[in-house]
């Protein structure tokens, strides 16, 4: 790179690269063939001298205690500002999961979703032996999978006992073959537990019902077993109560649900 200050520049700086092509940059004063402020640098395309203006007025150079002081500034404000955030804005409560079995996830989800603190409840299947199943190997009966309902629910609003009090009174815990006109081991009733908590509660709410004769000497046939993976269903099968009201209503009737459950549960306390 060679720099020229020529009679018919004017005063005027000039660039060029190897190849000489020259063009006018900025005015700058020269002292001894050197730049009063200035530095070389380059581009991927070519070499260039770029003139960088002193310090204005409107733009000073920052001292060390100047940045300093910015970035403390800058921190204290930030901090103020989490600090009232935090004492705004409500504490996001923890939530949890339970699982439970009892026939069609279908006529699962509604006892649920009516609750104060249920978040959600999601149509499923667990308990089995097959990764990622579908609908019509579970319906099949191959894969060891039920049907069943995964509930996100806040504790601080709804109990898990709360939760189990709904489920018994929404199956037939006496029907050991499947649940009212549905048939085969996927429909069959069963609690899943995520926790040794849940284990206890599950076991003590069914103990009270075998101990309380509540169904005279019939057994109680619902299981408590320890919650494996949780497969969602297909998304057609979420909320299908409210997708498809007119089919899952004749479904439900069709069943015989609701005239089986009345005939359990009309009448009767649960014995915890």
């Amino acid at each position: 790179m060679l720099v020229t200050v020529g009679k018919n520049t004017g005063g005027k700086l000039l660039e060029g690269n190897v190849a000489g092509h020259i063009r006018f940059l900025k005015t700058t004063p020269i002292i001894a063939g050197k730049l009063m402020s200035g530095k070389w640098t380059s581009t991927p395309f070519h070499r260039q001298l770029k003139y960088e203006n002193e310090p204005r007025p409107d733009n000073p150079v920052k001292t060390v205690d100047t940045r300093f002081e910015e970035s403390l500034t800058m921190y204290v404000r930030t901090l103020l500002l989490s600090l009232f955030l935090l004492a705004v804005l409500p504490a996001q409560a923890a939530t949890e999961k339970a699982i439970f079995a009892g026939g069609c996830f279908w006529c699962m989800e509604p006892p649920f979703d009516k609750l104060d603190g249920v978040i959600t409840t999601v149509s499923g299947y667990t308990g089995g032996t097959k990764d990622n199943p579908g609908y019509y190997e579970v319906s099949a009966g191959g894969t060891g999978h039920f049907e069943a309902v995964e509930i996100t629910y806040d504790p601080t609003k709804i109990s898990y006992e709360t939760l189990l009090k709904t489920y018994w009174t929404n199956i037939d815990p006496l029907n050991g073959k499947g649940q009212f006109c549905d048939r085969g081991s996927q429909y069959l009733t069963a609690i899943f537990y995520l926790n040794e908590a849940q284990r206890a509660t599950a076991e003590t709410s069914r103990q009270a019902l075998v101990d309380s004769k509540l169904f005279g000497d019939k057994p109680i046939v619902t299981r408590v077993l320890p919650a494996g993976a949780f497969y969602p269903a297909e998304e057609y099968h979420q909320d299908y109560y409210t997708k498809n009201p007119l089919k899952y209503h004749y479904y439900r009737n069709g069943c015989g649900r609701d005239v089986r459950l009345k005939q359990l549960w009309k009448d009767k306390a649960l014995p915890f």
